[in-house]
C-alpha cells in the first residue's frame, strides 16, 4: 500500500467513523499518534582524534577501549501505513469486538438450563446502581438485532490492516 492509498483509506474510514457518531475513536487514535513512535537510535560519534591531541597531560599508552555505541530513545512520526493500521485496530476493538461479545452474552443468557425444550427469550435487562448520594438509578439494556455484516466488516478491516503492513 502506498502512502497516498493509506492516506485515502484513512480519510474514508475517518468519514465513516464520524458519520456513525464514533468520532471519539478517531480522536483517541489521533491523540495517540501525536505522541509519536519511540525509536532507539545510536549516537553518531564525532571524528576520532589522535591519542595525544586535546589532553592536558601526555600519558603514553593510554587508549580508549572500543565498546558499544551509546543509544538514545527518539520520538518519530508514524508512517501513513502505520497510522492506518492503528486506526483499523482501534476500530476493531471499539466497534466490532464489543458488539460480538454483547451478542455472545445475550445468547448465553438465553440458553435454557433444561435444554431446548423451554427456551428463554430475554429482550431487556434492568441494571440498578446507587449514585454517590445513595439514590438508586435504573438503566435498561435492550437487545439489539445482530449486525449481520459484522464479520464482513471485521474481515474488511483486517484486510486493510494486512495491506498497510506490506
Amino acid at each position: 500500500m502506498t502512502d497516498q492509498e493509506a492516506l485515502e483509506t484513512w480519510a474514508a474510514l475517518s468519514a465513516i467513523l464520524t458519520k456513525f457518531e464514533l468520532a471519539d475513536v478517531l480522536r483517541r487514535v489521533e491523540a495517540y499518534l501525536r505522541e509519536g513512535k519511540p525509536e532507539e537510535r545510536e549516537i553518531e560519534q564525532l571524528e576520532e582524534r589522535p591519542d595525544s591531541e586535546g589532553r592536558l597531560f601526555n600519558v603514553e599508552g593510554f587508549r580508549r577501549r572500543p565498546g558499544p555505541r551509546a543509544r538514545y530513545l527518539a520520538v518519530v512520526e508514524y508512517t501513513p501505513q502505520e497510522r492506518l493500521r492503528i486506526l483499523v485496530e482501534a476500530t476493531l476493538h471499539a466497534v466490532v469486538f464489543p458488539r460480538q461479545m454483547e451478542h455472545e452474552i445475550w445468547n448465553y443468557l438465553e440458553k435454557s438450563s433444561d435444554g431446548a425444550s423451554n427456551p428463554i427469550d430475554i429482550q431487556t435487562i434492568k441494571v440498578v446502581h446507587e449514585t454517590p448520594s445513595g439514590e438508586p438509578t435504573v438503566a435498561t439494556l435492550g437487545r439489539q438485532t445482530p449486525v449481520g455484516d459484522l464479520s464482513g466488516l471485521q474481515k474488511a478491516l483486517q484486510e486493510i490492516s494486512r495491506e498497510a503492513q506490506k
